[in-house]
């Protein structure tokens, strides 16, 4: 049996950035969190060209039964939770819950899933994209914003200029 090892942070790194922050089975977007997955199913091979990076539901997938049972379970959690919340939704509306019983019964429903997401261990082995990215990713993001802003501030400058050409120059002073 050969012995389990761990990803380098940098292969992690280099996947996740390959995988444009996507699950690879299912392109939902990682950033809640993802599991890594040895592709061969050998964990003792750690190259980049054996890992891939799920979100929690296609990894449970490849997990075996036990794994899919849980996640079913805590599903079936969730729903029942959302149907509370609708009946709960249309007591309100009809004015036949205060906001008071209406904020405790809400709150009964959020402790529910907590639990059940613990107890069916939902978000056990869940990594959070790497740091770096994550900053890199967001200082892109600003640069774009700022870009955008200066471009409008440029524009706006720009048509105040010609605003004020067209004025004669008694209306100026």
């Amino acid at each position: 049996m050969k012995v389990r090892k761990d990803f380098s942070k940098f292969n992690v790194e280099v996947v996740y950035s390959a995988q444009d922050g996507s699950c690879k089975k299912c392109g939902n977007a990682l950033e809640a969190g993802f599991h890594r997955h040895h592709v061969n199913g050998d964990a003792s091979d750690n190259s980049v060209s054996n890992l891939e990076l799920y979100c929690a539901e296609c990894h449970r997938a490849t997990l075996g039964e036990a794994a899919k049972k849980q996640f079913e379970e805590h599903k079936a959690q969730e729903k029942r939770v959302l149907e509370n919340l609708n009946m709960l939704i249309d007591e309100i509306f009809q004015g036949e819950m205060s906001g008071a019983k209406a904020e405790r019964a809400i709150a009964a429903l959020s402790m529910s899933l907590k639990v059940s997401r613990r107890y069916n261990e939902i978000d056990k082995g869940l990594e959070k994209p790497p740091v770096s990215i994550v900053m890199a990713r967001r200082m892109a993001e600003s640069k774009i914003l700022y870009d955008s802003l200066q471009e409008g501030y440029r524009e706006g400058l720009k048509v105040g200029v010609q605003i004020r050409r067209g004025l004669d120059e008694s209306e100026i002073h």
